[in-house]
C-alpha cells in the first residue's frame, strides 16, 4: 500500500477476487478519503443468475466440498488459503490463463 500514498488517488479497485477478503485490513492501510471499490457483490450476483439461467446451481440441502482456483503458485495459494481463511490442506486448482485467450 506505500506505492499509494501521496498518489492523489480517489478510488482504488479491489480487482482480484481475495482483495474483497482483506478489504478491512487494506482499509487501514491506504489514506482518508480513497474510496475502496468491491466489485464482490455484483459478481457474485452475476455468477448465480448465470448458473441460474444454465441450471447450475447445486440442489443438495448438504455442503459442498470448497475448491480453491489460482492461476499461478499454488504453494503460495494453499499457505494463504490457510492464513485467511484458516483451512488445512485446501483443495486449490491451477489455472492456465493462457487456454482463455
Amino acid at each position: 500500500m506505500q506505492n499509494f500514498t501521496g498518489k492523489n488517488i480517489e478510488s482504488l479497485i479491489l480487482g482480484c477476487t481475495h482483495y474483497p477478503i482483506i478489504k478491512d485490513i487494506l482499509s487501514k492501510h491506504i489514506e482518508v478519503g480513497i474510496k475502496l471499490i468491491d466489485p464482490a457483490v455484483s459478481t457474485i450476483e452475476k455468477a448465480v443468475s448465470v448458473m441460474q439461467k444454465n441450471n447450475m446451481l447445486n440442489p443438495a440441502k448438504t455442503g459442498g466440498r470448497m475448491e480453491f482456483f489460482f492461476s499461478s503458485a499454488p504453494d503460495h495459494a494453499a499457505h494463504m488459503v490457510k492464513i485467511v481463511m484458516g483451512i488445512d490442506n485446501p483443495f486449490i486448482n491451477n489455472i492456465d490463463l493462457d487456454r482463455f485467450n
